[in-house]
């Protein structure tokens, strides 16, 4: 998962169907109208020193054709440079279907993916959304991946807590077990509201990219076939 793509609005994000192809703005399809408080704004004060639109265009994925709505902000300085060049600055707000911000491996049980494509539409729209949500798919992981969800007491049988089941499969498998704990931590602050931020929400993304690359890991699967087969017939398949 490269960073960039999600914090840079000038790199083209990948198509939501493909994931091969790169989403292209097509311009017949954009569309862009200056904010009521810009326009009374830079009305009031001719120098105001920029504009605020909120914009809408549709993307067309350079590979397959899927076509992505997109909504967002657009504020662009009123002075160009000596290039005749305006600074722009853009934040999208939401796409329709939403970029896959991380690869799930084929193998990765449907719901922990259908969660995550959920959480993907969030990342524009409410960071502390996304976090909660990110961290459900880790609960949907744990009932994947079988981790009890009781434990007997003196009291009786009580419910386990998602950091109490993390640590439950640290037993069988520490490494993955620590990206899970930190991904928990993230997501437990966008369940209290906290202030979580586009980079907090990306190294929950990147850490839970690898677990579960780790967990169900498509590519070893496939190469270890592969060399077996090969290996049986002695020659080339």
């Amino acid at each position: 998962m490269n960073k960039k793509i999600w914090i840079d609005w000038r790199v083209n994000k990948p198509c939501p169907n493909c994931i091969t192809g790169e989403l292209i703005s097509i311009d017949k399809k954009y569309i862009q109208t200056e904010t009521r408080a810009s326009s009374i704004q830079t009305t009031e004060e001719p120098s105001y020193p920029y504009t605020d639109f909120i914009f809408t265009e549709h993307l067309k994925c350079n590979y397959c054709a899927e076509i992505v709505a997109a909504l967002g902000y657009k504020s662009e300085d009123n002075y160009p440079d000596q290039d005749s060049h305006h600074n722009t600055v853009i934040k999208y707000s939401s796409f329709i279907p939403a970029p896959h911000i991380i690869e799930m491996p084929k193998s990765c049980p449907v719901i922990v993916k259908k969660i995550l494509i959920d959480s993907f539409s969030l990342f524009w729209m409410d960071e502390n959304s996304c976090a909660n949500k990110i961290r459900i798919s880790v609960e949907a992981l744990m009932d994947a991946l079988k981790v009890k969800k009781t434990k007997m007491t003196k009291k009786g049988r009580r419910e386990l807590s998602l950091h109490s089941r993390i640590l439950e499969y640290k037993l069988k498998n520490p490494e993955i077990a620590e990206y899970l704990l930190a991904i928990k931590w993230i997501g437990n602050t966008g369940s209290h509201l906290s202030n979580v931020s586009e980079d907090h929400i990306l190294n929950a993304y990147k850490l839970l990219e690898y677990a579960l690359e780790l967990i169900y890991n498509d590519k070893k699967k496939e190469l270890t076939r592969m060399s077996k087969a090969i290996n049986k017939r002695k020659k080339l398949i």
